[in-house]
């Protein structure tokens, strides 16, 4: 870098910067205040002890690119550090490798790391069975997508019939599957049957049959138990009106 600085007064001035004088490098600083190669050549012109010297740096810092690398570019032999390595020969003789070549013992690593055969039985109480329960074994309205409250469920005949049928649904899950497959289907017909000899009671009128009738694509019948709970239920006229508005506009 100090080559650079060199260039540059050979270019300005045509001649070394040694053989610049330091009034004629300070004109040219004050002449041109705004000419970066002109500080810089003031700049390094003057005593580095003196305070002319620093006030003269602080200015021409700012037309440098980097200002943290400046001080390199100004003075590069500060930082010309002659680096010699030596190694001793104790470090030597450690970084040298083994005189022979290891050859590793594949029996013993073998051994170290033995891996369990594909033919070895599994040990007792490894197997785990997965066994896989049908959700409608376990509650079938759940299954079928009616939620049923426990709470509202016992308020009435129907709904004790429901709560029952649930709770024996969840003891035949204990069968085998060749037993469950032939209960299944007669289960199911006598929920439909139950539900429909249920709604035609003019005493038993609930939500849950109100749904079981979507279910089964019946929606005349379930708005007529909508309108029903509507009377029986006025506090609730707002919430089943907004149930027989929704099948209304699935029509």
């Amino acid at each position: 870098m100090a080559n650079s600085l060199a260039q540059l007064a050979h270019s300005i001035f045509k001649k070394s910067i040694d053989d610049c004088s330091l009034d004629e490098l300070s004109n040219f600083s004050k002449r041109y205040p705004y000419f970066g190669p002109a500080q810089f050549l003031y700049l390094k012109k003057l005593d580095p002890n003196s305070e002319e010297y620093q006030r003269q740096y602080q200015k021409a810092v700012l037309f440098y690119h980097d200002p943290v690398l400046f001080h390199q570019f100004i003075d590069e032999k500060a930082f010309q550090t002659p680096f010699n390595l030596e190694i001793s020969e104790e470090q030597k003789v450690e970084n040298e490798g083994p005189a022979t070549p290891v050859t590793p013992n594949l029996t013993e690593l073998k051994n170290a790391f033995k891996l369990p055969s594909l033919k070895d039985p599994m040990p007792s109480g490894a197997e785990n069975i997965i066994t896989f329960e049908p959700f409608h074994t376990v509650d079938y309205f759940a299954s079928q997508g009616i939620k049923l409250s426990l709470e509202e469920s016992s308020k009435d005949k129907f709904g004790k019939q429901l709560k029952s049928f649930t709770e024996w649904l969840k003891t035949m899950k204990r069968l085998p599957a060749t037993q469950m497959n032939k209960i299944q289907g007669t289960a199911e017909k006598q929920v439909e049957n139950m539900a429909a000899h249920s709604i035609q009671s003019s005493e038993i009128v609930t939500e849950a049959m109100a749904e079981v009738w979507v279910r089964q694509g019946n929606k005349a019948k379930a708005i007529e138990i909508y309108r029903k709970l509507s009377l029986l239920n006025p506090s609730k006229n707002s919430y089943f009106a907004s149930k027989i508005e929704l099948l209304n506009d699935s029509n």
